[in-house]
């Protein structure tokens, strides 16, 4: 499991945090997709497929390796509370914009990575 943030919630967030920047300095505060935007590894893949029409086979193992992190999701709270901010964009809306930002940008990548 792991949580998911769109650009545009970082951007939100931020731009509230620029306004108050000299309250906060120096202070840390968590930002990720929290409980409301989050997806397993298995989730993201069929989500991937139902967007793009690709299909992949999704095989697994049980075991767990030594750098796994079976499940991660950011907790928000005090950034929520602190900022009256939090992720509004859903796990489909993050996969769909980074899915059709690739499709907009594909040339600069093969020219990157050719092919």
């Amino acid at each position: 499991m792991r949580d998911l943030l769109h650009i545009d919630d970082l951007i939100d967030l931020l731009t509230i945090q620029i306004a108050r920047i000299k309250e906060f300095r120096g202070a840390i505060f968590n930002v990720g997709g929290s409980g409301y935007s989050n997806l397993s590894l298995v989730e993201t893949t069929k989500m991937c497929g139902e967007i793009t029409g690709n299909t992949v086979e999704i095989r697994g193992s049980m075991e767990t390796r030594p750098a796994d992190v079976k499940w991660f999701v950011t907790d928000n709270g005090e950034t929520e509370s602190e900022f009256n901010w939090r992720p509004t964009r859903s796990s489909k809306t993050i996969i769909s914009d980074i899915f059709n930002w690739l499709l907009q940008n594909e040339s600069r990548f093969k020219t990157i990575f050719g092919g």
